[in-house]
């Protein structure tokens, strides 16, 4: 069946997450009778067409090439992409590069010159929106140049956490706006008046339409100064360090900070309206953003000191001491790595605190770049057809429960990668015995100690989506015991605690030795 091409097509490059870092992207050439494709149709919560709706393809093709291919939706609601004939998942608004197992993303594969037809309704809860408010103190007076500090309620490390978006002020109308906030639960803090408010945005509210401002009342907090020096041993001013200041109440791994500075040339900072309360003061030069792949500091420092403030303090002497130093070798398959070769590793903080990807040069990793607390080896994909099979310390095996740099510096520490990887695979069918192309795929360990404190990668839990056709396929777990379980894929799909203690008594057990392969037929579970 052939249709008019319903939106301007672009081919795109696009690096898949965790797999095929090595190998870059390629453009699949000019259409030809072997192409495939897909003419769809998307529709909003009540079946009107959404027009102007961004689609992409993130597709691997048979040739082994990979890319990416977008459009957009017509005024009907329609669209046409044509692709080479391989594996593609199909994503709606959008942008850059689409997670293997990125929640509410429907997979396709496509023979040569199969025409594949599909509609697909707009999750509004994916889709941003403004958050308004406006502060009053006691008298109906608006508060300004008062900062404000947005948190989102989301699962992070196995766990439901807050994490926090970048602070705002409020003007001299009291006002403040967040452009972007989605469907969930939310909480606006204003450290100044010593107050927060939740808020819970609807799945169905309507999209780039704010709902009534948030007024929150109070009166502002007596302010005080605090100020102090930042030293490295043995007593040395550190200058233009970074310092944050945490409230004590909150988790070091995730903490509320509710103001930053930075030293001066001498060392000395100052905090010059802290309301009271009991805080950390907090020295970290770790990155906080993605800066490039191996691109991430050799050394940082940290360190913290609480203090409580009730009045004007000085004097804080905050001590920051160099990362603890982590050293390990890495072997492939039990042989050393070639010269040369660059093996890409993420050293993944368990309580799920950014870490940037470190290479390891001709099969050794040395950094003082790690804040002094938990984390597990992960593998990046690079180079490709690897996993991790072993990581140990001294000889003790620290592959699933980590290790911990708090416990002071690690000098023995081997990585060992390993192809012999392991595969579940089969057909998903629904309650009226056809392929479910609507489902994923969980698999997750039996031990539930590994549920959670997972990192921002676990290594043990993956999520594979279902072809149209029912396909599934999860690779590249480690050896040992797991729950498999299929289940309804939408943007809410978690694999918090909670979601895998509900899924665990109707999932299919499965032990998987290095290199085997089982095969498991499922039945979606809503």
């Amino acid at each position: 069946m052939t249709r008019r091409l319903a939106a301007f097509l672009a081919l795109l490059p696009v690096v898949f997450p965790s797999a095929g870092l090595a190998q870059g992207p390629s453009e699949p050439g000019p259409p030809d009778a072997t192409w495939a494709r897909l003419n769809g149709r998307v529709v909003d919560s009540a079946g009107r067409p959404a027009a102007g709706i961004p689609v992409q393809l993130q597709c691997t093709w048979l040739d082994g090439q990979w890319g990416r291919l977008e459009g957009t939706t017509d005024e009907n609601g329609k669209f046409t992409i044509g692709t080479p004939a391989g594996q593609c998942r199909l994503a709606l608004n959008v942008r850059g590069i689409i997670a293997n197992d990125a929640p509410g993303v429907r997979l396709f594969e496509f023979a040569p010159g199969e025409t594949l037809e599909t509609v697909r309704t707009l999750d509004q809860s994916l889709t941003p929106r403004p958050l308004d408010g406006r502060l009053l103190d006691d008298r109906d007076e608006p508060i300004g140049g008062v900062r404000v500090i947005l948190r989102s309620s989301a699962i992070f490390a196995g766990t439901r956490q807050w994490r926090t978006r970048a602070p705002v002020q409020s003007d001299a109308t009291g006002a403040f706006r967040f452009s972007a906030v989605w469907a969930g639960t939310w909480e606006v803090v204003v450290p100044a008046l010593g107050l927060s408010r939740l808020v819970e945005v609807p799945r169905d509210a309507p999209a780039l339409a704010s709902s009534a401002p948030l007024v929150i009342r109070g009166a502002r907090l007596p302010a005080f100064r605090v100020s102090g020096r930042v030293e490295t041993p043995p007593g040395t001013a550190r200058r233009y360090a970074s310092v944050y200041l945490d409230r004590d109440d909150t988790p070091s791994t995730n903490p509320l900070t509710i103001a930053e500075t930075a030293a001066d040339d001498t060392g000395a900072f100052a905090f010059p309206a802290v309301p009271a309360g009991s805080y950390r003061i907090r020295v970290d030069t770790s990155a906080t953003a993605p800066p490039g792949p191996g691109r991430g500091p050799f050394e940082i420092i940290f360190g913290i000191t609480r203090v409580v403030v009730t009045g004007d303090v000085s004097g804080v002497v905050v001590t920051a001491q160099p990362g603890p130093e982590l050293r390990a070798e890495v072997r492939l398959d039990d042989q050393p790595v070639a010269p040369g070769q660059r093996v890409l590793l993420d050293v993944d903080a368990a309580g799920g605190r950014f870490v940037p990807l470190i290479y390891a040069e001709d099969g050794y990793l040395i950094t003082h770049g790690l804040v002094p607390e938990r984390y597990r080896i992960r593998f990046t994909g690079v180079p490709t057809g690897y996993r991790i099979k072993s990581v140990t310390v001294g000889g003790r095996d620290v592959t699933e429960e980590g290790f911990d740099l708090a416990d002071g510096p690690i000098d023995n520490m081997i990585i060992t990668l390993t192809k012999r990887l392991t595969e579940v695979k089969g057909v998903v069918r629904d309650a009226r015995d056809r392929p479910d192309g609507e489902a994923a795929v969980l698999a997750f360990p039996t031990n539930r100690r590994l549920w959670t404190e997972t990192g921002q990668g676990p290594a043990f839990i993956a999520m594979a989506h279902v072809s149209q056709k029912g396909n599934y396929s999860v690779k590249g777990l480690p050896a040992g015991e797991y729950f498999v379980v299929a289940t309804l894929s939408d943007s809410l799909l978690t694999t918090d605690v909670e979601t895998l203690t509900r899924l665990a008594p109707s999932a299919t057990r499965v032990r998987l030795a290095d290199a085997e392969t089982a095969t498991l037929n499922l039945r979606t579970v809503h």
